[in-house]
């Protein structure tokens, strides 16, 4: 998924206030906005990435919010099991308890935030594009 794709749907559907409860919902939310495709903001372009298999976004972005929704009920009794749900919403670059995750791990733990990156033609998620050389046009 390309990063404005991204960036868009947190600027119409990520909420206000304690952040692990606005990510819960920016899932769930985003979940549902997606079907419908990402426009651009600024109206030059139209749909921003029209290949996006919106299906398994959609699946991603539901199985985030229901791990976010775990992680949040965690919280209160069990802060490290919280850490390690958080874990496997946004993957290895989340930082583990010092106690492990070993424990908690689902079967998704690579992370369904590096799966969402991945989810836009059907890739791996570690493949990155190639930066593009910037050009300065009058």
């Amino acid at each position: 998924m390309k990063n404005l794709v991204i960036e868009v749907l947190a600027l119409h559907c990520l909420p206000d206030g304690d952040r692990p409860a606005s990510l819960a919902r920016f899932f769930t939310a985003v979940a549902a906005d997606v079907m419908t495709g990402v426009q651009d903001p600024a109206g030059h372009c139209g749909e921003i990435q029209p290949d996006l298999d919106r299906a398994k976004v959609r699946e991603s972005l539901l199985a985030a919010a229901e791990l976010a929704n775990r992680a949040l009920d965690a919280a209160a009794a069990d802060v490290d099991r919280a850490v390690c749900l958080w874990r496997q919403v946004f993957g290895q670059a989340f930082p583990e308890p010092s106690s492990g995750c070993a424990a908690f791990t689902d079967q998704t733990s690579r992370g369904l935030g590096a799966a969402l990156l991945g989810a836009a033609t059907g890739g791996p998620a570690a493949t990155a594009t190639p930066r593009r050389r910037i050009r300065d046009v009058p």
